[in-house]
């Protein structure tokens, strides 16, 4: 259900792509999601929880998730959908790779070979359409990387006891104004 998901948004970014430019439809994409949690925030949003930590870490999860989504976006001007997909796909093991050069934290063997799995399952999605080589492939490898950091900044979040419709509806109001400038960004 996952993947139906992830891969059929592909498709809706491309399509948006014809009408509007990245910044455009990343702070689209934003503002709706914003639009979905919103009622969820109102109940379960708590100022109290809340300290200088807590705040960092949503900043810094809210940034990365932002210019992951603008490097993805960006890419699908100079490459296809199956390259952006497979490319953004090597987040999954860009996390234990990160996790074992940055934070110093051991990786078991069942999280590298899920990770092997999970490359070779999008591989077989879209092998009939990789044509590795391009600027887009470039950023979308870009992009995976700020994926990455977003996913270790969830588990930071998590430690943190950080209620997640918050964490979500943080990242999307923080970077939805700074996608304010999408009304100015032309099609590309």
């Amino acid at each position: 259900m996952v993947a139906f998901i992830w891969g059929t948004a592909f498709v809706a970014q491309t399509t948006g792509m014809k009408s509007m430019g990245p910044v455009t439809f990343t702070g689209f994409r934003l503002l709706l999601g914003g639009l979905v949690l919103l009622p969820f925030t109102y109940f379960y949003f708590k100022f109290k929880s809340l300290n200088f930590e807590k705040i960092r870490i949503l900043f810094l999860m809210s940034f990365a998730l932002l210019i992951g989504a603008l490097f993805q976006q960006i890419a699908l001007i100079y490459t296809n959908v199956a390259n952006v997909a497979f490319l953004t796909a090597l987040y999954v093991p860009i996390v234990p790779f990160i996790y074992f050069v940055i934070l110093k934290k051991p990786v078991s063997k069942y999280i590298i070979f899920a990770s092997v799995l999970c490359i070779t399952g999008v591989w077989f999605l879209s092998k009939n359409e990789l044509e590795f080589g391009s600027y887009g492939d470039l950023l979308s490898i870009i992009g995976a990387f700020f994926w990455s950091f977003h996913i270790i900044l969830i588990f930071k979040a998590s430690e943190l006891n950080i209620e997640p419709v918050l964490t979500a509806a943080f990242h999307i109001f923080c970077w939805t104004d700074r996608c304010g400038a999408c009304f100015f960004n032309r099609k590309s």
